[in-house]
C-alpha cells in the first residue's frame, strides 16, 4: 500500500494550527490516518531569506526535541518517527531533490502505508524559499522522487481574504506577547510612541508587507494553477467554512481523500481556535496594501475569488 502525504499549503493565520489540533485530536477516529507528534519536523531544508545559505539551527535542535518527545509517546509508530527524526537531522548541504526526498522518506517510513497529514505553515515557507533559490522545477522533482519511493503527495489550501490574513498576522505578531520576538518589539515600540494615526498606519503597513512575503504567495499560486508537472492540483476550502463548521469541514476532507471514520462524524471532538483573530488595531486601507508592489497578493486574491470553493459536506450520521 502506498503512503499518501496530505500537505496543507496554507500560510500562517489561515487556521493551520487550528486544523492540526482538530486532526490530531481525532486521528484515532479516522482509519489509517496519522498526524506526526512533531509538526515542525523540517520536512524541507530551511534556506536563508536572501541567499542560498542555510539558516543556523535553532537553540534546541530537532534531534533534542525528537528525543524528548519520544518518551511522551504511546503509539509505536510515533515512537519510531521520533527515533528516525533524531537519526536524520536537517540537511545542511547536498540540497538536491533526491537527497531531500530520501531524508523525508526515511523519517516518514514510521508511518508507511498510511495517510500522513503535514500542516505546519513553516513547511510551505521553507518550500517556497527553496524554490525561490533553486528554481520551482526543483520542487516538482522532490515530489517526483517521492512518488518513485511509493509516496504520493496531495495538496490543499485554506482560502482566507489575504487582507484579513495579514491583518490578523500583524495583530498577533505585534501585540500578542506569546509571539513577539526581539525584532518585532521594535515595531511595538514605534507604534506605542506614535500617537498620530497616520504614523501608526505606516508602521503597521510596513510590518504587513514584511510579514506576507510576495515570493511565498506567487509560489503557492503556481501550485494552485498546476504549473508543476509532477504535482497534483491543489484543492481549496474556505476559511470561514472551516471555522464555522468544523465537523462539516472534516466530512468534506475525508470524502476528498478517500478516508473513512470509525465513529460518526457528529461524535468527533471539536477544538477551540488557539489564535483568535480579533483585530483591534487601525489597519491601513485595502487600496494602500494591494498596490502594484504587491502583485502576489493581488493575483492570489483574484485566483481564489474566481475559484469554486468547496463547501462543508452535510454531516453523515
Amino acid at each position: 500500500m502506498k503512503t499518501q502525504l496530505i500537505f496543507n499549503l496554507s500560510p500562517k493565520k489561515t487556521g493551520t494550527t487550528f486544523l492540526c489540533n482538530l486532526f490530531a485530536r481525532n486521528q484515532k477516529s479516522i482509519n489509517n490516518f496519522i498526524v506526526p507528534c512533531i509538526t515542525k519536523f523540517g520536512a524541507f531544508p530551511r534556506v536563508g531569506g536572501h541567499s542560498k545559505q542555510i539558516l543556523p539551527p535553532s537553540i534546541v535542535s530537532l534531534t533534542e526535541i525528537a528525543i524528548a518527545k519520544r518518551s511522551e509517546q504511546e503509539d509505536s509508530s510515533q515512537i519510531r518517527f521520533c527515533e528516525l527524526l533524531a537519526e536524520n537531522p536537517l540537511l545542511l548541504n547536498d540540497l538536491t531533490p533526491k537527497r531531500i526526498a530520501i531524508r523525508l522518506s526515511k523519517i516518514l517510513s514510521a508511518f508507511s502505508g498510511r495517510n500522513i497529514y503535514i500542516g505546519d505553515p513553516n513547511t510551505i515557507t521553507d518550500l517556497c524559499r527553496y524554490g525561490s533559490h533553486y528554481g520551482q522545477k526543483q520542487i516538482g522533482l522532490i515530489f517526483k522522487e517521492l512518488s518513485l519511493m511509493s509516496i504520493d503527495s496531495k495538496f490543499f489550501s485554506i482560502y482566507r481574504d489575504p487582507y484579513e490574513t495579514a491583518a490578523s498576522l500583524v495583530n498577533m505578531e505585534l501585540f500578542d506577547k506569546k509571539h513577539v520576538n526581539k525584532s518585532e518589539s521594535n515595531y511595538m515600540h514605534l507604534f506605542a510612541n506614535n500617537a498620530d494615526t497616520k504614523a501608526q498606519s505606516l508602521i503597521i503597513q510596513k510590518h504587513f508587507k514584511k510579514s506576507f512575503q510576495e515570493s511565498d504567495l506567487i509560489l503557492l499560486l503556481s501550485f494552485l494553477r498546476g504549473s508543476f508537472n509532477n504535482c497534483s492540483p491543489v484543492h481549496i476550502w474556505n476559511f470561514k467554512d472551516l471555522v464555522n463548521d468544523q465537523l462539516g469541514f472534516t466530512q468534506s476532507f475525508l470524502l476528498k481523500y478517500g478516508l473513512t471514520n470509525n465513529i460518526p462524524i457528529s461524535q468527533f471532538t471539536k477544538v477551540s481556535n488557539p489564535n483568535p483573530s480579533t483585530i483591534n488595531i487601525p489597519m491601513p486601507e485595502k487600496d494602500s496594501i494591494f498596490d502594484k508592489t504587491n502583485k502576489g497578493h493581488i493575483e492570489m486574491h483574484k485566483y481564489f475569488q474566481n475559484s469554486t470553493l468547496t463547501k462543508p459536506a452535510k454531516i453523515l450520521l
